[in-house]
């Protein structure tokens, strides 16, 4: 699609808002943590509502991008003229499919409650 996520690092809301009139602009970088990892008891709070506003965002995010932009199947099933369902085999069984974004999302859930792996934006 040709767009970034990145509108911090890309300067993008820096510039959005110098278009619209604003003066003295201060970009203030900060790392947001996911879960409750961090050291700093106000980091952990920040990072589990964090966490927990990813985790209610993550399957609509991913089944939009995978299926409207990746290309994959937003169903597993082909609707053929006659009406009866057939498996898609195009796409391989589950792959490319809604399950297999599903499948995709649990484990990216799994991996953000992980405090081995201290994930976070960095903005």
């Amino acid at each position: 699609m040709g767009q970034s996520f990145d509108l911090a690092r890309d300067h993008k809301l820096l510039n959005w808002m110098e278009g619209a009139g604003f003066a003295n602009i201060k970009e203030d970088p900060f790392k947001l943590p996911f879960g409750s990892w961090a050291a700093e008891q106000k980091m952990k709070n920040v990072g589990n509502y964090n966490l927990v506003t990813t985790d209610q965002g993550l399957e609509g995010y991913a089944l939009y991008l995978f299926t409207n932009v990746l290309g994959w199947c937003s169903s597993p099933f082909l609707y053929p003229a006659d009406g009866k369902y057939k498996r898609d085999l195009l796409t391989g069984l589950l792959s490319r499919s809604v399950e297999a974004t599903h499948v995709f999302i649990a484990n990216a859930r799994k991996e953000l409650r992980d405090k081995s792996i201290h994930t976070y934006y960095a903005g």
